[in-house]
C-alpha cells in the first residue's frame, strides 16, 4: 500500500505541482517523512524541482528548515547534491537559514558542500548567499577543516580545489 507521505514525496521529486496541490487539499501532511526521514521538500531540493519547492512552502505550508534523521535541512541536501538553483531558491525566496544545523546537528550547508566536493555549491553559499567561510559546527570545525581533511584523505577528486578556494577566501577577507 502506498501511503500519502510516499505520494507527496514522489510528486515533489518529480515536480508534480498539481499533484502536490491535490494532496495538500486532501489534508496530507506535507512534512511527512519517508523511511530515510526525508520530507517532500528534501526530495524536491535534491532534484532541482524549484516549482515543487515553492508550492510546498508557499502554498502548502511546509517547514523550510525541517530536518531529516541526519539533522539535515533541504538546504543541506541541495548543497550536498550540488543543486545551486535549489540552494538559491531555498534561501533567497523561501527564507531557509543557510547555516541551520550548526547548533543542533553540527554541520551547516557549507560543511556538507565542502565534504562532498561541491565547489560550485560552496561558492554559491559564500559569494551569493553570504555564508561566512569561518562558520563553525558545534565542535568548532570550519569548512577549511573539512576541506583539509578531505584533501589529506583524498575522499573526492575536488578536495584540493575546495581547500584552495577556502584558503584564498580567508586570505582575501
Amino acid at each position: 500500500m502506498v501511503t500519502h507521505a510516499v505520494k507527496t514525496i514522489s510528486a515533489a521529486r518529480h515536480g508534480d505541482v498539481e499533484g502536490l496541490r491535490r494532496l495538500n487539499m486532501s489534508g496530507v501532511d506535507v512534512d511527512a517523512k519517508d523511511s530515510l526521514g526525508w520530507s517532500a521538500l528534501h526530495r524536491a531540493s535534491m532534484h532541482g524541482q524549484l516549482d515543487a519547492m515553492r508550492v510546498l512552502v508557499l502554498e502548502c505550508g511546509a517547514a523550510v528548515d525541517n530536518v531529516d534523521e541526519d539533522g539535515w535541512t533541504a538546504a543541506h541536501r541541495a548543497a550536498w547534491s550540488g543543486q545551486l538553483e535549489s540552494l538559491r531558491c531555498l534561501v533567497l525566496e523561501l527564507g531557509a537559514d543557510p547555516i541551520a544545523g550548526c547548533a543542533a546537528h553540527g554541520e551547516s550547508a557549507i560543511h556538507v558542500a565542502t565534504r562532498n566536493g561541491q565547489i560550485d555549491a560552496l561558492r554559491c553559499l559564500v559569494t551569493e548567499l553570504g555564508v561566512d567561510v569561518e562558520t563553525a559546527d558545534k565542535w568548532g570545525r570550519t569548512a577549511v577543516h573539512f576541506a583539509a581533511w578531505e584533501a589529506v584523505s583524498y575522499t573526492h577528486l575536488r578536495a584540493h580545489e575546495t581547500l584552495r578556494y577556502l584558503v584564498c577566501r580567508l586570505l582575501l577577507e
